[in-house]
């Protein structure tokens, strides 16, 4: 006999759910072939058959390895937007034309191969999503659908660019981030009301010479092997974001300092060694990112940037921080570990907006007392530096509440850890401890206690809510050997 595809005990299960919906949709859950599809698509239809008694807007499918959509969908004419990404769908579902007056469609993360011609039907709709799946070629109709202002097409296959694209009239976001573009076509600057552009990730030939709309606020090439900033990106004097990482760039064009609207720049993984002071006339530079680079001195050019928030120069060979740290009175997050520092500033003291300070992988042998005034600070972080003593005035930072020292060398911790009574985390994996003061017990807020590869000879007291392996981590101790070696030899003595 034939092995039925669902148990009764599954279908007794699910009598009552099925008996609330639609005969089609009914149809579309027995379609199943296993158990599972049963499940996910009984989920569908669920909500197929809420929308359309509630006449909901929005309808979400996604995430349940849909392999085909029902056709009972076309009765949901009032849904504006339609959700379907994270599924197995290897076509356009052709339902969806039967729904004209949708504004956004979400077929990320498919397998589809195609977009259809009919896609011109949809002449309501302004967002649609199809990042992530498997398409080559852009229909020539895409330019008939005349309200669509958002196109997501990243992380797709796709060679070519037709002209047609540009001549979508109202498009003003465009993602083609991480696809096989060689080149763009003449036409690609007449995109007139293009707001926001993501080129990165393709195997441009001419990366240098690409034309681009001029009226672009957001701007990514991150990756497409440019050596140098093209001239067409100076030329943009709406642009407050440009991505430029990790390229080839060697030197920055003074021509950028014409983008007077910039205010997030990445120039992360690049080649530059010098910093132009004349990029300081950008006034409003609110977050810079160089890290990855070949700087060894800090840029002095940055600390014309009186606004800047946020500054990353991580992984560069910087020696030191210049006394004139101070004068950057708004930043609240400061990146600068795997670099070569040893001390910092006493002004460095003087940020009092300063929320977080990164200063990892270098050659701190303590912490550094200017940190200590830093008023507003939520999280320092040290590791892998050479740190010998726990900082004992810890006690004016009243508003940590997460401190990484793991990897030093740390041999105790002392009675004033309560001072820092708001800590939620505290790291300090791989150092040489081997007392803990029992004060750590106070700190009532801690969720996060890592103490593991230390030489603690004996279990430390500890806040009574913290459990080994949800929040606590002990392991790589002396005592835990111990502890184990005498299970075992009891173990022993009973057999």
């Amino acid at each position: 006999p034939l092995t039925p595809l669902f148990s009764h005990q599954k279908i007794q299960e699910s009598s009552i759910e099925l008996a609330n919906l639609d005969i089609d949709l009914v149809d579309y859950v027995f379609a199943s072939l296993d158990e599972k599809e049963f499940a996910e698509r009984l989920i569908a239809a669920k909500r197929i058959q809420d929308c359309l008694h509630f006449e909901s807007k929005t309808l979400s499918l996604q995430g349940l390895n849909l392999t085909s959509i029902p056709e009972k969908l076309a009765d949901l004419q009032f849904l504006d937007d339609l959700f379907l990404h994270c599924n197995q769908l290897k076509t356009f579902p052709a339902v969806l034309f039967k729904m004209p007056f949708l504004k956004s469609i979400h077929l990320s993360e498919n397998l589809l191969e195609e977009i259809p011609s009919e896609i011109k039907k949809f002449v309501y709709l302004h967002t649609l999503n199809l990042r992530n799946n498997r398409l080559t070629t852009i229909p020539e109709d895409i330019q008939e659908m005349m309200s669509l202002r958002s196109l997501d097409l990243s992380s797709n296959q796709i060679t070519i660019i037709p002209p047609s694209l540009c001549k979508i009239p109202n498009l003003m976001v465009l993602n083609l981030e991480n696809n096989l573009l060689k080149d763009l076509p003449h036409e690609f600057k007449k995109l007139k009301v293009l707001k926001e552009l993501s080129l990165a990730k393709n195997p441009l030939e001419e990366p240098d010479r690409i034309l681009l709309p001029r009226r672009l606020s957001r701007l990514s090439l991150r990756g497409i092997g440019l050596k140098q900033i093209p001239k067409s990106v100076t030329e943009l004097r709406h642009l407050s974001a440009l991505n430029l990482s990790e390229n080839q760039i060697e030197t920055i064009d003074p021509s950028l300092y014409d983008c007077k609207e910039l205010a997030y720049l990445n120039l992360s993984s690049n080649q530059i060694r010098n910093f132009p002071s004349g990029l300081s006339r950008l006034k409003k530079m609110l977050k810079i990112q160089i890290s990855e680079n070949y700087l060894e001195e800090f840029p002095k050019g940055i600390l014309g940037f009186r606004l800047l928030e946020t500054l990353d120069l991580k992984m560069n060979r910087i020696g030191d921080i210049p006394e004139r740290i101070h004068v950057l009175q708004r930043l609240k997050h400061l990146h600068i570990q795997s670099n070569q520092l040893s001390q910092l500033p006493a002004t460095l003291g003087l940020l009092s907006n300063l929320e977080s300070i990164h200063l990892d992988d270098n050659q701190f042998k303590k912490v550094p007392s200017p940190i200590c005034k830093l008023r507003s600070l939520e999280k320092l972080s040290m590791r892998a530096n050479k740190i010998q003593k726990f900082p004992s005035d810890l006690d004016q930072l009243t508003n940590l509440k997460e401190l990484n020292l793991a990897g030093n060398y740390i041999e105790e911790i002392p009675e004033e850890i309560e001072q820092i009574s708001k800590l939620h985390i505290l790291d300090l994996e791989k150092n040489k401890i081997g007392f803990i003061s029992p004060k750590l017990s106070s700190l009532v807020h801690l969720r996060h206690l890592n103490l593991a590869k230390n030489l603690l000879q004996e279990m430390p007291i500890l806040p009574s809510h913290l459990k080994e392996n949800r929040g606590l981590y002990l392991t790589g101790n002396p005592f835990l050997d111990i502890q184990e070696d005498r299970e075992l030899s009891n173990e022993l003595s009973e057999d």
